[in-house]
């Protein structure tokens, strides 16, 4: 049961993602080496996203993959399941460029495009 609700939580998110693919244009973007499971992780971990996920029950943390011409491109935002957008307040997305994946990340992604941190 639990697998379905973020099967179906996944399905909105990305497709409310390919319908905000412009608001995300908006986001900073930083190229590092490699795109590290650490590396999300820690976004998810500042302070004022931590106070945004705990004052709305309804955001979630998400991590989006997509594939680039010249490597991979991993966005980090908040996603509102009840007006089922990606949340447009400042500093709530990051995204993270790179040639590389970690093996972590391959193997927490799987053959998914988005993963919902908890």
């Amino acid at each position: 049961m639990k697998l379905l609700l973020l099967a179906v939580v996944a399905a909105a998110v990305i497709a409310a993602v390919l319908i905000s693919k412009k608001s995300l244009a908006k986001i900073a973007t930083i190229a590092v080496d490699c795109i590290t499971m650490e590396l999300l992780v820690s976004f998810f971990k500042q302070s004022e996203i931590i106070e945004k996920l705990r004052e709305n029950k309804k955001l979630i943390a998400a991590a989006i993959k997509e594939q680039t011409s010249d490597g991979f491109k991993v966005i980090c935002t908040l996603f509102d399941t009840e007006a089922n957008n990606v949340v447009s307040l400042e500093n709530c997305s990051i995204a993270y460029t790179s040639k590389e994946l970690s093996d972590d990340v391959k193997e927490t992604f799987g053959n998914k495009s988005m993963i919902v941190l908890q």
